[in-house]
């Protein structure tokens, strides 16, 4: 009997002691989605709108053929004119890759209103990025997934929708008014503009800027890559300025075929690292 007596007692504590834990305990709040980089294995209910997710990220190496680059390097182009390349800055935008054989958008949007159109505004991908010397690495925007990377694809320059428009736009990007911006007054984009020195001492400056109706779509390249959940997607690309200027005569080029021919060889300069 005492025995028994001993043991219900050891029960009467045990009940006890999780009564009290259970009344004490509260719902954990937190990210459920695996996918997110919070995801929080111990939460118990979904939080609201708190989940973050990856990013897609371009790390881009820019090189004048096989030396890095660096602002005012000399390029002789194919035909034997040299040229220094005193400054740039272009956009890239309308990246997708192929993840696990769907082609993959970032989520990022921003509105753009059109002027004359009866659904006066329109929700499209924020992922276009000013490219310059000075950066290396380039967040193009939150994209969720995981598996294979098989594919990319991209623009140099920007999609037509934004040409002319206006943007409504919540947060800073590349697009909104800024110091590295190539929007003017009247919402016209710009896609590249470069400084140059040209002539027999390459001491003649000149500035060239690229119209947006001139963007061109790159080659898809093919990737082999395996991005695990919750991690950022990286791919690593590189872009050789030493052909930027391939089949180039600035004495004699026509404008609009000087245009076109800037953004072909750039289309043309960028590869998988």
């Amino acid at each position: 009997m005492k025995q028994l007596d001993g043991i219900n007692r050891i029960l009467c504590i045990v009940v006890l002691c999780a009564l009290l834990a259970t009344s004490c305990y509260e719902d954990q709040e937190g990210c459920l989605d695996i996918l997110a980089t919070n995801y929080n294995v111990g939460a118990d209910t979904a939080c609201e709108d708190c989940c973050t997710y990856p990013s897609l990220v371009l790390e881009l190496s820019q090189v004048n053929g096989d030396e890095a680059f660096r602002l005012g390097d000399t390029i002789i182009n194919n035909m034997g004119v040299a040229t220094r390349l005193i400054d740039l800055v272009y956009y890239v935008s309308e990246v997708q890759v192929e993840l696990m054989g769907d082609d993959t958008y970032v989520a990022d949007t921003m509105q753009v209103v059109i002027p004359g159109d009866p659904a006066d505004t329109i929700a499209v991908v924020d992922d276009a990025v000013a490219i310059k010397r000075s950066q290396g690495s380039y967040e193009i925007g939150e994209m969720r997934g995981r598996g294979q990377l098989t594919r990319l694809a991209m623009t140099v320059g920007l999609p037509a929708v934004l040409d002319g428009n206006m943007l409504i736009v919540e947060l800073a990007n590349d697009l909104s008014s800024n110091r590295d911006s190539l929007r003017s007054d009247d919402n016209r984009y710009m896609i590249q503009r470069l400084i140059l020195g040209t002539g027999p001492e390459l001491t003649d400056t000149i500035s060239i800027e690229v119209e947006a109706q001139y963007s061109m779509p790159i080659v898809p390249v093919a990737l082999d890559t395996m991005y695990m959940l919750g991690a950022d997607k990286r791919i690593p690309m590189q872009v050789d300025y030493s052909m930027w200027f391939d089949d180039i005569e600035f004495d004699t080029i026509d404008p609009d075929e000087l245009q076109r021919q800037l953004v072909a060889n750039m289309t043309a300069a960028f590869s998988l690292q």
